[in-house]
């Protein structure tokens, strides 16, 4: 797995925020799925917003 940032909001406001400044970012929101794809390599942000 590829190392990211990771970078938790305090609003929905601050997480649009930290989304639009980082390209190449997800949101986590729970996550299960994109965890296993970042594990397989299928996903590979460059930074994941919780």
């Amino acid at each position: 797995m590829k190392t990211f940032d990771y970078v938790r909001a305090t609003s929905p406001e601050h997480a649009a925020e930290l989304f639009a400044a980082r390209p190449g970012a997800r949101y986590l929101g729970g996550g299960t799925n994109l965890v296993d794809l970042m594990k397989l390599g299928v996903e590979r942000p460059d930074a994941l917003v919780d």
